[in-house]
């Protein structure tokens, strides 16, 4: 596995924003660990109108996405302003990203787009990242 600081600089810009939106997110909600959730949340939700535009065109009940993230942020019983790690999946769901960007479409960065389209692929056991 590569280290997060090398994933993390392969993002797009609006990513590594939502990504630091994530991790807010996970400390406003005391959790232990930033999870896909907290960051899904802030790329789908965050400063993007186009994106949003772009999965309503494609058929994506926003409220009801919302509603589903929502669910998978729970409140943490953890300290208030606690630095959260980040999870094993986050940095799964990254690496995976980069390896479609890189070796599919011949890209230099991860757009939101392409982590979006990268959770509805199947891994190698068969079954959509988290």
């Amino acid at each position: 596995m590569a280290s997060l600081t090398k994933l993390v600089a392969r993002l797009s810009p609006p990513l590594k924003t939502a990504l630091e939106n994530g991790v807010g997110e996970a400390i406003k909600r005391k959790a232990a660990a930033v999870e896909p959730a907290h960051w899904l949340y802030h790329i789908v939700f965050g400063n993007d109108p186009q994106l949003q535009a772009f999965l309503e065109g494609q058929g994506v009940n926003l409220t009801a996405l919302r509603t589903e993230l929502d669910r998978a942020m729970p409140l943490g019983a953890g300290e208030g302003g606690k630095q959260p790690t980040i999870s094993a999946s986050v940095t799964k769901l990254i690496e995976q990203a980069w390896l479609h960007v890189s070796v599919e479409m011949n890209l230099g960065s991860v757009t939101p787009e392409v982590l979006l389209l990268v959770t509805q692929l199947p891994s190698a056991l068969g079954v959509r990242a988290e």
